[in-house]
């Protein structure tokens, strides 16, 4: 896979919209209901992990789905966790809904970059995915950073 989708399924409809968007731009995605229909989300154990750690490991990067709902998760959290862990430097946030820019009760997201769907000021003629910093000043296309490049970019997305 080439993300790892880290959400609540409480915003099942963003996911599903989000993974068409991904699937349009040419990424493969995993999202555990969807790939993983026998996973029951009312009977976690030692295999659901197993399942999630051997997916994580099949996964180029993990982007953190933060919305309101996951402040209630306790997977979430672990997933990124292990992930950051397991690929360092390959996490990053997508906030697909503001609830708050300070990560209240969970500081620790401010140490990731972000992924935006966007396209460059006065460059790209349609919107793409890309990794960037919190303030939007320097960006990468997420397929260049998913292959390695630190090449960031400086300017504006839009």
């Amino acid at each position: 896979y080439d993300v790892f989708l880290s959400h609540s399924y409480l915003d099942k409809v963003q996911v599903l919209a989000l993974v068409k968007l991904f699937n349009k731009h040419h990424f493969c995605v995993y999202v555990d209901w969807i790939e993983d229909k026998q996973l029951n989300r009312n009977d976690v154990n030692e295999q659901t992990a197993d399942l999630l750690r051997k997916r994580m490991k099949q996964s180029k990067c993990l982007s953190y789905l933060t919305t309101k709902n996951i402040i209630n998760s306790k997977w979430c959290p672990w997933e990124l966790g292990y992930f950051d862990g397991l690929k360092q430097s390959k996490c990053c946030i997508l906030p697909i809904m503001e609830y708050g820019s300070r990560f209240n009760g969970q500081e620790y997201l401010g140490l990731y970059l972000y992924l935006e769907y966007a396209s460059r000021a006065g460059v790209d003629r349609g919107c793409d995915f890309y990794i960037c910093n919190q303030n939007r000043t320097k960006f990468i296309k997420l397929h260049d950073w998913i292959s390695g490049s630190t090449k960031f970019y400086q300017g504006t997305l839009v």
